[in-house]
């Protein structure tokens, strides 16, 4: 079992909106080269459009408009299989993810898949 923590805090005074939030990521080994891997993150602003939408994948919307909010909340949940170590695995998982305030809400579903090297 692993458990990474990040929590921020962002002072946007005198102009812009204070933000703050965390993300917690759990992680279980269900064999030698197995891993489940969990993802929650939480994000909030005090201003209505203090939050930007992620632009690595949430911005590939059918209409790809950038988009602000208050509340950002994403779950991930999915699977890596090591063949040699943390030097060559794949990943594969799916994403829900749901933004609120600003414009327009937000929510949706990605599913992510890779292939990861490091030498």
């Amino acid at each position: 079992f692993g458990l990474t923590t990040e929590a921020f805090w962002g002072d946007g005074s005198p102009e812009a909106a204070n933000t703050g939030g965390f993300t917690a990521m759990p992680t279980w080994f269900l064999s030698d080269k197995l891993q489940l891997v969990t993802t929650f993150q939480f994000a909030g602003s005090s201003g209505d459009q203090g939050i930007p939408l992620p632009k690595r994948y949430e911005l590939l919307v059918p209409d790809g408009k950038n988009r602000n909010g208050d509340t950002y909340l994403a779950g991930y949940a999915g699977l890596n299989y090591y063949f040699y170590g943390d030097k060559l695995k794949v990943m594969s998982g799916v994403k829900y993810s749901s933004m609120t305030g600003g414009d327009e809400d937000f929510s949706g579903w990605t599913w992510l898949a890779g292939f990861r090297t490091y030498f």
